[in-house]
């Protein structure tokens, strides 16, 4: 007859202190990750933790993995609801997930009409108790911006950049999020937007877009926090704007946060 082996982890400490987080990071898998009208394959990273309480020497790592290798399919609403499987298999009184991966969407170019493939970063960060839930969507929208102090004082040309618009967003309803379109239009606030693919009338195109669309790192994040105040599903927002400056060293860079839920 097999032996029974011990469950370390069951047993009970006694030195009264509580973990706030407790589990696994880095951990890679595919993911499926389905929103309105597309789904996108890719390669997610992923944090999960559970409290500890201050009885527990400590948690069942395994069985993060075991929670998660069933479920490489997500929706948003799967998402929201995986930290209460973790609770409901590990236990604990929080639970906590981070998932990061690339996400693509289909760009076609504005002239020639060519499709190609653009990655954006994105994240769901989500913590829930027994009877809450709280989700932030992070997203980081590669963009073009063109110096208007190099336009104005220049006889010719002028010096552009890609910027990148890094959000930390709050939902009234995250579930009703249609994401392709969130993108698209945050990419419309900058000088002009980027493709994996131009021929030469698109770069003729987006080339003077940006001239006739300038803007400093100042300019865009005022047009992004203007977009975000007036979008009325956004309860709470952190935006940062970072100019990769191409005729310097250092970058160009701005934040703006706002709780909407405060007057």
């Amino acid at each position: 007859m097999e032996k029974s082996l011990k469950d370390i982890q069951s047993l009970e400490d006694h030195r009264g202190i509580a973990i706030d987080r407790v589990g696994i990071r880095s951990l890679r898998s595919p993911i499926e990750f389905i929103n309105q009208d597309s789904s996108v394959s890719s390669v997610a990273t992923w944090t999960m933790t559970v409290s500890l309480s201050k009885e527990h020497k400590g948690t069942h790592m395994s069985r993060f993995v075991e929670t998660l290798k069933a479920n490489y399919k997500f929706d948003i609403e799967g998402l929201i609801n995986f930290p209460q499987l973790l609770l409901e298999k590990i236990g604990g009184e929080h639970a906590y997930i981070k998932t990061e991966f690339p996400y693509f969407r289909e760009k076609i170019s504005p002239v020639s009409g060519q499709k190609s493939l653009l990655d954006y970063d994105i994240s769901f960060e989500i913590e829930a108790s027994k009877t809450q839930t709280d989700a932030i969507l992070e997203l980081h929208v590669p963009i073009t911006t063109l110096c208007p102090c190099s336009k104005e004082i220049s006889e010719y040309g002028a010096h552009n950049q890609r910027g990148f618009i890094r959000l930390a967003v709050r939902f009234d309803d995250i579930l009703a999020l249609n994401l392709n379109k969130f993108i698209s239009e945050l990419e419309e606030l900058g000088s002009s937007q980027l493709y994996s693919l131009l021929k030469r009338v698109d770069e003729k195109f987006v080339t003077e877009q940006a001239y006739d669309n300038p803007g400093f790192v100042e300019d865009v994040i005022r047009e992004v926090a203007n977009y975000l105040n007036k979008n009325n599903t956004i309860t709470w927002y952190s935006v940062e704007i970072e100019n990769e400056e191409s005729i310097h060293t250092h970058n160009a860079y701005a934040i703006i946060e706002k709780d909407k839920t405060i007057s």
